[in-house]
């Protein structure tokens, strides 16, 4: 993210830019459980970690001879760390990543055993289930990287959020596979708004407030999506991922709250 920062000046292009490259992520977190399910049913337990070995291999090759990675000097100095994790719009806008990714974060693991339990789903449609999701935030990532722009980045973000709540809240409520095809769609486009209007936010924060060198802003805009993956709460039965997926839509209307007050005062 800060090489196309970096690459793309222009506010609007850079949008663009960062919503195509994550479109890219879509397909690399989001449609790993669909992935996984299917060749672990139909193939094998170890034939996806050989497949996704062979992939990581070649990419690091055609990275390395397309983009041929060296050190460029920055004549402006870059913003200090502490300046920027004490930039209120700066934590606002990690944040809405952060709470936005959560929600995938936590049903991955505990949505498969869920399922198991309450509608006897086989392992391919475990893994099946996440795949409107993929489809849907790969859709969201490209649309909203210029409609963002256009509309304005911080209330694409909050509609995203608020969408995210409403999803999260209907997925307890199902009782059959085919109940989850809506609010996994639904959840998926709601986290490419906010993905591909908070992480070129980032860089224009930093274009207007600090110095225009992206590698620490989008440092922290890493460890705010890692973080969502990385909080885990243990999830054993029913009623745990209804309380957890509850208490998420509050810390999602949080954050809504703290984008408004920021709105207003832009």
């Amino acid at each position: 993210m800060g090489m196309l920062a970096e690459r793309y000046p222009e506010d609007k292009e850079r949008g663009n830019a960062m919503g195509i490259a994550l479109g890219g992520l879509a397909l690399g977190v989001l449609i790993g459980p669909p992935f996984g399910g299917i060749m672990y049913e139909f193939v094998g337990k170890s034939a996806p970690f050989l497949i996704l070995s062979a992939l990581a291999l070649a990419d690091g090759v055609l990275q390395l001879l397309m983009l041929q990675p060296g050190v460029v000097r920055q004549e402006s100095d870059p913003p200090s760390l502490k300046s920027l994790v004490t930039d209120p719009y700066i934590i606002i806008a990690a944040g809405a990543i952060t709470f936005a990714n959560l929600g995938i974060a936590m049903l991955e693991p505990s949505l498969p055993i869920w399922m198991m339990d309450t509608m006897e789903a086989d392992r391919w449609q475990q893994g099946v289930t996440f795949l409107p999701a993929s489809i849907s935030y790969l859709i969201g990532t490209n649309l909203f990287g210029p409609l963002g722009h256009r509309m304005g980045r911080w209330l694409a973000a909050f509609f995203g959020l608020i969408i995210i709540g409403i999803c999260l809240m209907l997925i307890p409520m199902a009782t059959h596979v085919n109940h989850l095809i809506v609010p996994n769609a639904g959840l998926g486009f709601a986290i490419g708004m906010v993905d591909s209007s908070m992480m070129p936010e980032l860089g224009y924060l930093v274009d207007i407030r600090h110095s225009a060198v992206y590698g620490s802003v989008y440092a922290i805009g890493d460890v705010a999506f890692c973080l969502g993956f990385a909080i885990d709460l243990p999830l054993d039965n029913n009623t745990q991922l209804e309380v957890v997926l509850y208490v998420l839509v509050e810390e999602e209307v949080q954050v809504n709250i703290s984008n408004e007050e920021y709105l207003n005062v832009s």
